[in-house]
């Protein structure tokens, strides 16, 4: 089943999830994810009843004015989006998607959960109409914002839910949208930040890697790209002080169309070399996106850089920076028993208070 979910306020909405794909028998030979080389071995016997088959993406953007997470079986997934499709371009009301969907016999829908979302854009150009639809899904309650969630990972997510700062629940009122995308790209990065951290949900079935996507001033439905993902962790050392070190491994996510790009970097190899694995995620539909040739696998460049970083009581600090420059500078300011993150010119506390302060134009943590 894995891990999707959708937050909307009001016309608003945001969509996360994992890229994981399970099936109850042994594929048979080893399988390679963004989370770590030959995973199942890594993660047996602690994991004996499903096995890993490999990656997937679970938020499909349709169209510019359609999008679908799925959770469940691929193969029904692929039906009823391709259906989904079809009956939307061939001008089946926003409405009755939701329908369209418990129309299809159930052999077709048994073993599928869905979040959809699709829009109509007025005549003015300006205004719409959004309609979201569910199938095999929960509502939770998480205030200021409407959420469902489904999939093996949903009790894990609603509990990172609970958790949304209350700067970003109860921002800017005349921009839901973008409050909305913070704690989007807030949520899925700290999601990616564990799971390069350590492999946090994969003995529960979700995680492998995580995506965003939102509906856009442009009025049209796009994901996060262009995401440098960069673990930390502060280690107690000598004299009761503490160190910042760095997780010898670094991720990016970018698209080419709609291609998932995964791009890993293990700076701790056996083999004392740095290693360079590339992961390709294509749509769920074949024909969404142009063939995909991988050049530049090594350019990690980017216009969102997100650190990770671990305190030593397991919580987790996260910095965002919308920035192509990425970070001038970070270190660490030991005070007592407190310590001190500086990042460029800022300092953010991590021990003895909040968390608190002010990176590039966000900080989400």
């Amino acid at each position: 089943m894995t891990l999707i979910t959708r937050l909307v306020d009001r016309s608003a909405c945001v969509y996360i999830g994992d890229i994981l794909l399970l099936h109850d028998e042994d594929p048979g030979h080893p399988i390679n994810i963004p989370t770590g080389k030959d995973i199942n071995s890594l993660l047996l016997p602690a994991a004996p009843l499903r096995r890993i088959v490999g990656t997937a993406q679970k938020i499909n953007i349709l169209d510019d004015r359609l999008i679908v997470a799925w959770a469940g079986s691929k193969e029904q997934a692929q039906g009823l989006c391709t259906g989904l499709l079809s009956a939307f371009r061939e001008g089946l009301s926003i409405e009755e998607l939701g329908s369209f969907v418990r129309r299809e016999h159930f052999s077709y829908r048994n073993n599928v959960s869905l979040l959809g979302t699709a829009i109509r854009v007025h005549d003015d150009a300006e205004s719409i109409d959004v309609a979201n639809f569910s199938y095999r899904s929960e509502r939770v309650g998480v205030p200021h914002f409407e959420a469902h969630v489904a999939g093996t990972g949903s009790r894990d997510f609603v509990h990172l839910l609970s958790q949304i700062p209350d700067n970003l629940r109860n921002g800017d009122e005349c921009n839901q949208g973008q409050r909305l995308l913070d704690v989007a790209t807030s949520l899925a990065g700290q999601l990616a930040g564990l799971d390069i951290a350590n492999g946090y949900g994969l003995l529960r079935g979700w995680g492998g890697g995580f995506e965003a996507a939102f509906l856009s001033a442009r009025l049209r439905f796009e994901k996060v790209g262009d995401v440098l993902h960069v673990p930390w962790e502060v280690l107690p050392s000598e004299n009761e002080s503490y160190v910042l070190s760095m997780v010898p491994r670094i991720v990016k996510y970018r698209y080419v169309g709609d291609t998932l790009i995964v791009s890993v970097l293990d700076l701790q190899n056996p083999t004392g070399q740095a290693d360079l694995a590339v992961h390709v995620v294509p749509p769920l539909l074949e024909g969404c996106g142009p063939v995909v040739e991988i050049s530049d696998a090594a350019d990690f460049s980017h216009t969102r850089l997100q650190c990770h970083i671990r305190l030593p009581d397991s919580r987790f600090l996260q910095l965002t920076k919308v920035d192509p420059v990425g970070l001038n500078g970070i270190g660490v300011i030991m005070d007592d028993k407190s310590v001190k993150i500086r990042v460029d010119d800022q300092l953010f506390e991590l021990i003895g208070s909040k968390c608190a302060g002010v990176l590039g134009k966000k900080v989400l943590y």
